[in-house]
């Protein structure tokens, strides 16, 4: 039967008996490299990226047989957006979200997708024609469908009002 893949993090519960089927015997489970994550059928997941083996011996009228499968447990990519930042309005933003680990080729998910150039990139580019304060979340999903975030606050704000005077014939000042 097919091998379990699942990421790291998640919850995972393996009955291991249907990795495999025998046409007669009792069967006695293993796992390496970690025996504790095993307990009778049931395999527990585990938050540490490892692929674990799976063996199985077939016991049937003193006669036995061996075989084995793997349980992968694959690493979520580490997502790093930089830090909360500020800009005056009407001003241009690149954001970048910085992957490592996981399985390339990656995706991405920026959300809200308010005053941004893109969702889907790596790096949109923020700007806002009025004062505001956005935190966005970055989503990654990997070729394994593992997933990181991370999130930035941006902040656009106000540029600073200027009223000329003038005065009138060396008397009044007027705005």
């Amino acid at each position: 039967k097919a091998a379990v893949t699942f990421c790291s993090g998640t919850k995972a519960s393996v009955d291991v008996s249907t990795l495999f089927s025998s046409s007669a015997g009792t069967a006695t489970y293993t796992c390496t490299p970690t025996p504790t994550l095993l307990s009778g059928t049931t395999f527990s997941g585990t938050s540490t990226p490892s692929i674990y083996t799976i063996g199985v011996t077939y016991t049937s009228n003193s006669c036995s047989s061996t075989s084995s499968n793997t349980i992968t447990v694959n690493a979520n990519p580490t997502v790093s957006t930089g830090n909360d930042t500020s800009v005056c309005v009407n001003t241009n933003l690149p954001l970048k979200a910085t992957v490592s680990g996981g399985k390339p080729a990656y995706t991405y998910a920026w959300a809200p997708g308010t005053n941004l150039s893109s969702t889907t990139v790596a790096s949109p580019t923020f700007k806002s024609t009025t004062s505001v304060t956005t935190t966005y979340i970055c989503t990654v999903s990997d070729t394994n469908s593992c997933v990181g975030t991370d999130n930035v606050k941006v902040t656009a704000n106000a540029l600073p009002t200027i009223t000329p005077y003038i005065q009138v014939n060396g008397g009044t000042w007027l705005s």
